[in-house]
């Protein structure tokens, strides 16, 4: 349920859903991964990252969302470096390549932010940051639209 609340935009009401779950989970990693997913989208980076540390510790073999937005809490720390090696234990980055771009442009990567800008237009040609509609408080939602704007994203 919380996580379906965080893509209706009940972002709030959805982590307290998700905290209740990993309270009550605390050693169930793909509920740990989900709250931190979720704190993620309430903007409250530091914690996410605690949390997914935990989720990833508790599954070695972690599909690549967990990377994905572990990487995520990582760029909004600007820790860019970092989101970069953590993309790269992906085993299939094409998914995540719209945000593989943001996180090379602000690494002042701007021929690999290129290359994955183009990646994610070949398969979604009609995208435009006008028209981008994603549930993050508005800080955060800024920080990655600088992030897409430098890779070349309008």
């Amino acid at each position: 349920v919380g996580h379906a609340l965080v893509y209706a935009g009940a972002v709030d009401e959805a982590v307290e859903s998700l905290r209740s779950a990993a309270q009550l989970g605390p050693h169930n990693a793909d509920v740990l991964f989900q709250y931190g997913d979720g704190l993620v989208h309430q903007g409250d980076i530091p914690q996410a990252r605690r949390v997914l540390d935990k989720a990833l510790s508790l599954n070695p073999l972690a599909p690549d969302l967990y990377y994905w937005v572990s990487a995520s809490a990582d760029y909004f720390l600007g820790h860019y470096a970092r989101a970069s090696e953590t993309v790269n234990s992906m085993k299939n980055r094409e998914p995540a390549a719209r945000f593989i771009a943001a996180v090379e442009a602000m690494n002042g990567n701007l021929d690999e932010a290129a290359r994955h800008r183009d990646i994610y237009l070949a398969a979604h040609p009609d995208f435009r940051l006008a028209d981008y509609m994603f549930p993050f408080k508005p800080r955060e939602l800024e920080h990655y639209f600088e992030g897409l704007r430098r890779a070349g994203f309008v």
